[in-house]
């Protein structure tokens, strides 16, 4: 057996790795559990922040992960999702709308910051932040999306969303 090398994995290995990597077709599903330890290795969504404005403060939508979800069960988060390698942002907006959001139009949503969550319980991520002000919503809010005002947040929350959050209590107050 040969020595472990970078990573913890011998040549052998790293040879079996790459062979088996180059053979994923870019674009295609992959089992949850592959998808699981490929994002280990890094990759960057869009992190949505819906708001609607009161009198006196602001609301952000959120979104509740089943109790199954194998990192963050029951946390809640914003809403969003991984930028697929195919795709560019705006048809990863689209999708979010359609698969997400009910067919809530993103096409107003603003680009407004990156952040780089190296330590994040799925894997290294960078998240491509956009904010979307709403006035009201096409569906209806439910145990799993639903409006809390910005300072009256409920948790557990997921930990990157709440740097986000925090950012975002920032811009709003200017």
């Amino acid at each position: 057996m040969s020595k472990k090398t970078q990573a913890g994995l011998t040549p052998e290995e790293w040879a079996l790795w790459t062979e088996l990597t180059n053979r994923i077709k870019v674009g295609e599903y992959m089992p949850e559990q592959a998808y699981f330890a490929r994002n280990r290795l890094g990759y960057t969504a869009i992190d949505l922040a819906i708001t609607r404005a009161q009198p006196e403060y602001h609301e952000l939508l959120l979104e509740r992960r089943g109790s199954k979800d194998p990192f963050w069960p029951g946390a809640w988060h914003l809403n969003g999702g991984e930028v697929r390698a195919t795709k560019n942002n705006e048809e990863t907006l689209a999708r979010l709308s359609q698969e997400e959001l009910h067919g809530l139009n993103l096409r107003d949503a603003r680009f407004m910051h990156s952040f780089n969550f190296p330590k994040e319980l799925r894997g290294p991520y960078h998240s491509l932040f956009y904010l979307l002000q709403v006035q009201e919503l096409p569906f209806r809010q439910s145990r799993t999306h639903k409006f809390f005002p910005i300072d009256a947040l409920p948790t557990p929350m997921i930990q990157s969303h709440v740097t986000i959050v925090h950012w975002l209590r920032r811009y709003l107050a200017r």
